[in-house]
């Protein structure tokens, strides 16, 4: 059974782009669809597009400005990500030397005795 599954998966890893590859034309079929059916522009569309896009540009800006000034008021961390693993992966490596110097030096002292 175990034969057939690596096949299988890979199978599957290399047709899952060509999915959904495929799904993303229907969408924008649809809403070519969908604005097809819309009646022709009026004469006032470019104004209310000109408003829409005024407006999504002082919304992005006042977003920005607030970005900046939580991004300021944040404190910056001691250690980055990264930083922090290597830390616990070197804290693990010295306490388990030491577990291991620990643990077998009651051995080495048997085997000496005998």
């Amino acid at each position: 059974m175990h034969r057939f599954l690596f096949p299988l998966l890979l199978a599957v890893s290399l047709l899952a782009p060509t999915v959904h590859a495929q799904e993303a034309p229907a969408a924008d079929v649809e809403e070519q669809m969908s604005d097809d059916a819309a009646p022709a522009a009026t004469e006032n569309a470019p104004a209310i597009d000109t408003l829409a896009l005024q407006r999504l540009r002082q919304e992005n800006q006042r977003l920005r400005l607030q970005l900046q000034e939580a991004q300021s008021q944040a404190p910056l961390p001691l250690l980055s990500e990264e930083q922090k693993w290597f830390a616990v992966g070197g804290s693990v490596g010295v306490a388990s030397f030491l577990l291991g110097l620990l643990v077998t030096r009651g051995r080495r002292r048997r085997q000496w005795l005998n």
